[in-house]
């Protein structure tokens, strides 16, 4: 009965939440800081960290003046 109790207090310190850009499945703890917004509604989009970053990295070389040939 006491691992029951600390399964469930664990499953409430994390939770699996898909990215919408690549579909992989990530496991937050309770340090993210969308933590609080996604165990209310896991539903909500979220971006993982490595998305982000390549999608920044896209829009700020997209906003670079092209060199002429």
């Amino acid at each position: 009965m006491l691992s029951r109790r600390k399964e469930t207090k664990e499953e409430e310190l994390q939770v699996e939440i898909k990215c919408i850009v690549c579909n992989k499945r990530i496991e937050i703890t309770k340090v993210h800081k969308d933590f609080q917004k996604l165990r209310k509604d896991p539903s909500l989009p979220f971006v993982c960290d490595d998305c982000n970053n390549r999608l920044r990295h896209q829009a700020r070389e997209e906003q670079k003046p092209k060199q002429p040939i």
